[in-house]
């Protein structure tokens, strides 16, 4: 049935319907601290918190308005948040506090604002990470600085024991690594399965942070929960150069591990001819004499197929390139 205008009740309907949820959407979002803070509405903001809105509202996952604003690098509304009360330190379901998220991020300013309004510099999560570990686990180097600066202890560790030099140096994060070197960060510190900083970094093949490590005097030999050493993972995950780097710089080549297993076993495993003749030169043979085809690496070189190492062991010449890695 229509009406005299020709618009059918149905319509009207459709039409009120429409206009009440578009009002109901608006009025929510005003009313949204985190969604104002997203997108960046000052004005909105400060207008929701004048009429009585809680700067310390919290979404589904514990945040603050707060919390979004340091992870958005929005300095103008952390600073309006925070002269309307909102809390420092608080957390979200994690344990982070919005001067974690800030460095987490990599927002220097945002930072610096809630340490002046007395953001605690050590507080941690649940998974024990601080401030200074977020900021140095993505290389922010800056960020790390001003942590320091701050007063964060720079041996602090992660609920693994993980400390912010051992996170940066897994990430290859370089000039963070050379910057907690210089404050004096403990270079032999033992983080998860008793790894340190020179172990993480050589088992993912990341040179120029071994050779940062090694110039700060990283002990070379010791080894982790399961016996390995530097040397070991590098070969382990068949990182020649690194394996070559480290060799030279005094590791031990006959060292074994829980199993048995020493770096040459390693080099066979991998493949790694000119790795294998440079270590059967400096101390390896090859044959280890137990029988173990584990800590047989001619055994488990004809095992995997690799014919050049096969004949390195052998007796063939050495194969090694001498790889130029001098540290400099």
């Amino acid at each position: 049935m229509k009406e005299k205008n020709g618009v059918t009740r149905a319509a009207i309907l459709r039409l009120f319907h429409h206009s009440f949820f578009r009002v109901s959407w608006y009025s929510s979002m005003a009313d949204n601290l985190h969604n104002l803070v997203e997108m960046g509405c000052l004005v909105r903001l400060r207008g929701s918190l004048e009429r009585g809105l809680n700067p310390d509202s919290r979404d589904s996952y514990q945040r603050t308005p707060l919390m979004v604003a340091a992870r958005d690098d929005r300095i103008g509304l952390a600073g309006l948040l925070l002269e309307r009360g909102a809390d420092v330190d608080a957390r979200d379901e994690d344990g982070d506090t919005s001067l974690m998220r800030a460095c987490l991020q990599g927002h220097p300013e945002v930072a610096k604002l809630l340490l002046f309004r007395g953001a605690h510099v050590e507080a941690r999560n649940k998974y024990g990470f601080n401030a200074l570990i977020r900021a140095a686990m993505f290389g922010h180097r800056v960020l790390v600085e001003l942590l320091l600066e701050a007063g964060a202890g720079i041996e602090a560790a992660d609920n693994s024991g993980r400390t912010a030099l051992i996170w940066s140096s897994l990430r290859n994060c370089k000039d963070t690594v050379a910057l907690l070197l210089s404050k004096g960060a403990d270079v032999d510190a033992r983080g998860e399965r008793s790894c340190t900083a020179l172990m993480e970094s050589a088992f993912r093949g990341f040179t120029e942070t071994v050779k940062l490590l090694l110039r700060a005097n990283a002990a070379t030999n010791l080894r982790d929960s399961a016996g390995l050493t530097a040397l070991s993972l590098a070969l382990r995950k068949g990182h020649s150069e690194t394996a070559v780097l480290l060799i030279e710089s005094g590791a031990d080549v006959n060292v074994r591990d829980s199993f048995g297993r020493t770096p040459l076993v390693w080099a066979a495993s991998a493949g790694l001819a000119h790795v294998v003749g440079l270590l059967a030169e400096v101390g390896e043979q090859a044959y280890s004499g137990d029988g173990s085809a584990w800590s047989d690496a001619l055994i488990v070189a004809r095992r995997k197929g690799h014919r050049e190492v096969v004949r390195v062991l052998s007796g063939g010449k050495p194969c090694h390139k001498g790889l130029p890695t001098e540290i400099k």
